[in-house]
């Protein structure tokens, strides 16, 4: 399977499930319209935002799906991981089973999300990082040798860059540069244009910086826009945050680098470069799709 096409399956996966009223972009946005008194129905929110990442996956499979990957050049009698003996360059390689470090991982991952939910319902607030650094710690002294090996497999570059860039998008915000824009967005006369005009700025920021200090900052700001009645205020609270998500592939958001660093070494660059494309012009295609119908819906 194309690469491009798995990293926008998974983000639009990401992307939808997490406005469901039980994760944190839906509990985000359902507080501020409940606060603001705008009905949102929190599973009116994640429909849309389940049928937007479905459309966009499906014109991702049409873009990327035919597209055949180049296989990765093999020497003649390479060792192949895993199967303990080298291999013709063509050869197939022989499918694997999951060792067991890949078992004591997977363990570990239900394991913190366990201790999540146990904590939430024991009424106590985790600290996510100090539970994820102890279970990093377990799977270290499984195999020591394992984590030297896959810190040289980093990728260091990318890491940095997001690193830099939401830094200063944190700047920006401190100093009200995102404020100000919300605010500029929403004076605009026309409604409509001010509606878009906003999304458009939550998915441009977005795609550089954390898409939940997004929706808190963005969302109060649309607020007195759906409050003066010309816009639907579901319709519009639900285009926001849609659009600030489906920006997430691209290469300065933490879920795109995420993507790319998990990606294999010699396919970085193309991968980068599409989900660059790719997010960009959600930026445009997002709001431009999802204010239109959605205020064509409110009205019916």
């Amino acid at each position: 399977m194309d690469s491009v096409l798995m990293a926008i399956a998974i983000n639009s996966g990401i992307s939808a499930g997490a406005f469901a009223p039980t994760s944190l972009f839906g509990i985000v946005t359902y507080r501020i319209a409940r606060e603001a008194g705008i009905a949102l129905n929190p599973f009116g929110l994640l429909a849309v935002a389940v049928v937007a990442n479905l459309v966009l996956l499906a014109a991702a499979i049409a873009m990327f799906g035919s597209t055949q990957p180049r296989p990765r050049d093999v020497d003649a009698g390479e060792v192949i991981p895993g199967t303990g003996a080298g291999r013709r360059a063509g050869e197939t390689v022989p499918r694997r089973h999951f060792d067991p470090h890949q078992i004591a991982t997977m363990a570990c991952m239900m394991g913190l999300v366990g201790s999540i939910i146990a904590c939430a319902l024991l009424r106590v607030e985790p600290d996510i990082g100090v539970i994820a650094l102890g279970f990093g710690a377990v799977l270290t002294l499984i195999d020591p040798t394992l984590g030297a090996r896959a810190f040289s497999r980093i990728d260091w570059s990318t890491a940095f860059v997001v690193g830099g860039i939401v830094t200063f998008v944190g700047v920006l915000q401190k100093l009200g540069s995102v404020d100000l824009l919300g605010r500029g967005a929403v004076s605009v006369g026309t409604p409509v244009l001010a509606a878009l005009v906003v999304c458009m700025i939550a998915a441009l920021v977005s795609a550089f910086a954390s898409t939940t200090g997004v929706l808190a900052a963005l969302v109060p700001l649309a607020v007195p826009l759906a409050a003066s009645g010309e816009v639907a205020g579901w319709a519009l609270i639900t285009a926001l945050g849609v659009s600030a998500t489906v920006v997430d592939a691209s290469p300065f958001s933490n879920t795109g680098a995420t993507l790319i660093a998990s990606a294999p070494e010699e396919e970085r660059p193309r991968l980068r470069g599409m989900l660059m494309q790719w997010g960009m012009s959600m930026v445009v295609v997002g709001p431009v799709v999802l204010v239109p119908v959605l205020l064509m819906l409110s009205k019916w």
